[in-house]
């Protein structure tokens, strides 16, 4: 029996290696980026863009950066995401009866989602704001440019330091 075992698994790898368009593009779309941590500002890659559908966006598409957790940020389309923000503020002003508590809510939820520019024309370049760019990468001084990675994710794109990225690998290994 053992040695029927080891024969199945030694002819089966146990991870089939995919052809790469179905990890590098589309749905699974990766990629690393520069942040020019200054200006705020990063150039979103082409694989990237096409699996999050973003590469036909107009020049005047509205973004919003969530902030997900430290060394996490995650880009929606502003139509995306609109509903379930304005459900959330919905919610919290049917559930807290208690004014002070309530504006200190909303201010949170307020604070959780900012505005992003988003410049096909510039080679597709994202600007984030400061509070976005302080809640990512914390208040710690850091070079002029910063690698992030950026993985397309469902209707969004997640944006990743390198330290998350590998807890992430840590937690979801197979």
């Amino acid at each position: 029996m053992k040695d029927r075992m080891r024969s199945v698994f030694r002819s089966q790898p146990l991870f089939p290696p995919m052809p790469s368009a179905d990890l590098d593009s589309g749905r699974f779309a990766t990629a690393v980026a520069s942040l020019e941590v200054r200006k705020r500002r990063f150039i979103l890659a082409e694989d990237v863009r096409r699996g999050a559908q973003w590469d036909k966006l107009a020049e005047d598409e509205e973004i919003v950066a969530e902030f997900v957790a430290p060394g996490h940020l995650r880009l929606h389309r502003k139509p995306d995401i609109q509903p379930a923000m304005l459900s959330a503020e919905r919610r919290i002003k049917e559930r807290m009866s208690d004014p002070a508590e309530q504006e200190v809510a909303l201010q949170t939820l307020r604070d959780r989602y900012h505005s992003a520019d988003f410049v096909p024309s510039d080679r597709y370049r994202i600007e984030l704001r400061e509070e976005s760019v302080l809640a990512f990468l914390g208040d710690k001084d850091h070079p002029q440019s910063v690698k992030i990675f950026l993985q397309v994710g469902e209707k969004a794109i997640d944006l990743l330091t390198h330290e998350v990225r590998m807890e992430r690998l840590k937690q979801f290994s197979v």
